[in-house]
């Protein structure tokens, strides 16, 4: 079974963590970090303060080219994993459910709760 897993794939990320884990289960999985598809500029200081905010809603357009990029050198998977998914609006998620495989959002943060104002509106 391939897996394409969107999520941190730093080291120390409880998100790598679960993609390990699934390696370790014996299925093939890619890991797709999302924090790619945001151009520099915008990851530091106020400009990354705005957008984990306003849910990054001016992200949008950005993320949807990022992941059309993407899976055009992606044979289709068997199963998409969505780590977190604040990162991904409407016109992200209508984009990975065309290539017509199960989609998971796994969530570990409250995205009902006030600590992130609106990091989850989408």
């Amino acid at each position: 079974m391939h897996i394409i897993y969107f999520g941190e794939d730093h080291e120390g990320a409880t998100a790598a963590h679960r993609a390990q884990a699934l390696q370790r289960l014996g299925y093939k999985v890619t890991v797709m970090n999302p924090l790619d598809g945001i151009p520099v500029r915008h990851k530091k200081g106020l400009l990354n303060a705005f957008h984990f905010r306003s849910g990054y809603r001016l992200m949008q357009g950005v993320m949807l080219t990022w992941l059309e990029k993407l899976m055009l050198k992606e044979k289709r998977p068997d199963l998409i994993w969505v780590d977190s998914g604040e990162f991904f609006g409407t016109s992200c998620l209508k984009h990975l459910k065309s290539l017509g495989c199960p989609m998971v959002l796994y969530n570990i943060d409250d995205p009902t709760g006030k600590r992130d104002g609106r990091r989850f509106d989408l």
